[in-house]
């Protein structure tokens, strides 16, 4: 049983290590967020106007995709193949 759930682990910390952005990807972003938004703009209640909000979500988004993509065409590929052996 002990090592059937070692496997499990080792797993699931496979998958979470593919869904992170490399360091890389993560600086540029952080750069790209400190020449376009600037200072976080919030309002009285706590809050991140909406402006802002919007603006950084577009930015998360332009990147998000950059790192996502490839993950989800490398899920397609897989998908195809176990789907071709099925037939």
């Amino acid at each position: 049983m002990g090592l059937i759930r070692m496997q499990d682990q080792s797993e699931q910390q496979k998958l979470a290590e593919a869904c992170v952005m490399s360091n890389d990807l993560l600086k540029v972003l952080y750069g790209e967020a400190d020449i376009e938004l600037g200072q976080p703009q919030i309002e009285s209640d706590g809050c991140l106007t909406f402006e802002y909000f919007k603006k950084s979500q577009a930015l998360i988004n332009r990147h998000w995709s950059k790192f996502a993509f490839p993950l989800m065409e490398q899920h397609d590929v897989h998908r195809r193949t176990l789907y071709a052996q099925e037939n």
